[in-house]
């Protein structure tokens, strides 16, 4: 008997706490070393709504298991712990919904075989997500293909589920303006483990070297795998459209016993949609912008998983530059972009090369800020725009007074210039007749003639 963390969903609420954690993927055998597990929390009804650092797992003669646990994420949250037997040949792990090896799961017309499964599985998006919700179909969908428990599976058939599971999740991210920011990083955690799972299932033992790649219109993935009589010599490079990974994977081989290992590299083009950039924490008067495509890369099937180097990522910049901002290597943990581990090892206009010292889900992103005022110079617009506004009125006021009529009149009958040297009442010739300015006229003449007679005989 031994006391072990469970590997089938847990009730939530149980063990004390309100999301009881628990092991996917199984226990290990004795004869398997080491191995790596993910952790899952249940809650809001659904067993893997959050998730934790992956922890590692040993099965030992004398019937107990040992782990290497890691510190929870939520603060709500703690392992759980069943009495059990341990198996030294084997160890059965049910799935909570699927008592087979083989999940079938509801579609309407593709149907795939995986290789190690004499069944079939079919994988589409069932024809009842029409009618359900977005968020309740894709749950519907990844939940199913979680159970699937095989563990090899040909090319065509890891694509055909890819392609469905996204096609589910682009529904979410046309509702995403009414999902909160906790519904779409759990989105985008489940996505992940999919994507994560399924292109593992490309890994096959091998005795040199092989590869395997393939390109979507929202992912591109590539999986290099080594063994034992690998003849490279060399860190490994392996590209994508947009980002290149650069590993030292033949290191990370000699460190196993079985003197093998593989390494899964994938890039997504949509899903900085669920995983925003503004999930990485930074003053509020920032702006964050995803500069890469959202990355991942993984040592799937691989016993000691410890790097022998950091590995660099060549990540393309998908969105114009801004030189007075600041780029920063982020990886994804759980509910946010974190910059721990991880640094900006060289830039330019066009590509940053990021350096991390371990393996998980990466992007690059800019944080800048937004365009400084001149106070004064709005101030000076300001009363400058003000001083306008007041001529402007007073002119116009000047314009309508001139117009109304009775004050026209006045201006035009009060209002006369008078030159130096006449007589006002001389000059109001609209009061007096023709004759009667003849006749003035007449008489200052003779006036004047006799003025002059009487000065000259003088």
């Amino acid at each position: 008997m031994s006391a072990q963390i469970p590997d089938t969903c847990v009730a939530q609420y149980s063990c004390g706490t309100a999301v009881p954690l628990w092991i996917r993927g199984g226990h290990p055998t004795v004869e398997d070393g080491v191995v790596t597990r993910d952790v899952c929390g249940h809650y809001n009804n659904y067993c893997c709504y959050f998730g934790s650092f992956p922890i590692k797992v040993k099965a030992c003669p004398g019937n107990y298991y040992v782990y290497e646990l890691v510190r929870p994420t939520v603060c709500y949250s703690a392992y759980c712990a069943a009495v059990t037997n341990i198996s030294s040949t084997h160890t059965t792990v049910t799935p909570e919904t699927s008592p087979a090896a083989v999940t079938n799961i509801s579609s309407t017309h593709t149907t795939v075989t995986p290789e190690t499964s004499p069944a079939g599985i079919n994988i589409t998006l069932p024809e009842e997500c029409t009618s359900q919700t977005p968020g309740g179909c894709l749950q519907n969908l990844l939940e199913q293909i979680e159970n699937i428990t095989a563990q090899v599976l040909p090319l065509n058939t890891v694509t055909n589920i890819l392609n469905t599971v996204f096609n589910a999740s682009e529904k979410i991210v046309e509702s995403s303006s009414s999902a909160s920011p906790a519904e779409l990083a759990s989105y985008g955690n489940r996505m992940l483990k999919t994507s994560e799972k399924l292109i593992s299932a490309l890994v096959k033992p091998t005795d040199t070297s092989d590869r395997v790649s393939f390109t979507l219109a929202v992912v591109e993935g590539q999986v290099f795998m080594v063994g034992p009589q690998v003849t490279l010599n060399k860190i490994l490079r392996l590209d994508t459209t947009n980002s290149s990974v650069d590993i030292d994977l033949i290191g990370i081989a000699r460190n196993n016993n079985e003197r093998s290992a593989a390494v899964a590299f994938m890039s997504y083009v949509t899903m900085e949609n669920l995983l925003k950039p503004d999930f990485f924490n930074t003053s509020k008067d920032t702006i964050k912008t995803m500069m890469s495509t959202v990355i991942s890369a993984t040592l799937p099937k691989t016993t000691n998983t410890k790097l022998t180097k950091p590995v660099n990522f060549t990540l393309k910049h998908i969105r114009e530059f801004d030189p007075n901002g600041s780029l920063s290597c982020v990886y994804w943990n759980i509910s946010e972009w974190i910059v721990d581990g991880c640094s900006v090892l060289k830039t330019n206009s066009s590509y940053t090369v990021c350096s991390c010292d371990h393996l998980s889900t990466f992007a690059l992103v800019q944080i800048s800020r937004p365009p400084e005022s001149d106070s004064q110079l709005e101030l000076l617009t300001l009363v400058c725009v003000i001083v306008g506004l007041v001529f402007f009125s007073l002119a116009l006021l000047a314009f309508v007074l001139y117009k109304w009529s009775p004050v026209r009149d006045w201006i035009h009958g009060s209002v006369v210039l008078v030159p130096k040297g006449y007589n006002r009442e001389e000059l109001r010739c609209s009061t007096q007749s023709a004759s009667d300015v003849s006749a003035v006229d007449s008489t200052k003449s003779k006036v004047s003639q006799k003025t002059l007679k009487t000065t000259t005989s003088f």
